[in-house]
């Protein structure tokens, strides 16, 4: 899914740096290269990254109990 049309970002782009340990949407667009242009974007793409936070949790709590 594109979070961010003007730049043409994915969440799957997303959910990989923060596999890497970006925790922020500015933090992330830095890492990709470019900015938001128009903004709307912004609480899309936190949203994956702490999506993909809580994931990464789970999954490692559940490796930890196995």
């Amino acid at each position: 899914m594109f979070v961010c049309i003007c730049n043409g970002y994915r969440s799957t782009e997303l959910q990989e740096l923060a596999k890497a340990g970006v925790r922020s949407a500015e933090e992330a667009y830095r890492s990709l290269g470019a900015g938001p242009r128009c903004g709307q974007c912004i609480d899309v793409a936190q949203q994956v990254l702490d999506g993909a936070h809580i994931d990464g949790a789970r999954t490692t709590a559940g490796a930890e109990h196995a």
